[in-house]
């Protein structure tokens, strides 16, 4: 059976039936919102993309914009490695954290295994990014004592 608005994917059938329905659902009842927010685009955007949006924006060559960005992107990965937190105000912070040696199981055979310690790169959002990111909702702050 094909649903209403799906397309092939090659993630499974389930997310399709799930738009299929929305679509189905706000034909049969346009009355009802079935989303309260637009669901999140699973290809993401690009580098080309993002070079191509801020060469738009500030009439920038796609050239220029290119190497601006890797010149950005350079800076953070060499602050990370160096230790160091990249902050971003309005938009959020990178730091390292150290993951310390922890024991996992092989899904296949259940067997216990060393998972090793690492260093992983992570992002904290900033509060206005966060709160951009839900229209009308926002975050509850801590009472002051």
């Amino acid at each position: 059976m094909r649903w209403a608005g799906s397309t092939t994917s090659r993630h499974g059938s389930g997310l399709l039936r799930q738009r299929g329905l929305r679509v189905m659902l706000s034909l049969a009842l346009p009355q009802v919102s079935v989303l309260t927010h637009k669901p999140l685009d699973s290809k993401g955007m690009t580098k080309q993309q993002l070079i191509e949006k801020v060469a738009a924006k500030t009439q920038l060559s796609k050239g220029q914009v290119e190497v601006a960005l890797d010149a950005v992107l350079e800076l953070i990965g060499g602050a990370l490695q160096t230790n160091e937190r990249v902050d971003l105000r309005g938009f959020g912070s990178f730091a390292v954290k150290d993951r310390k040696e922890r024991q996992g199981r092989n899904p296949r055979t259940g067997e216990t295994i060393t998972i090793a310690a690492k260093r992983d790169a992570v992002f904290k959002p900033s509060k206005e990014l966060t709160e951009n990111l839900v229209p009308g909702e926002t975050i509850p702050e801590a009472p002051v004592g």
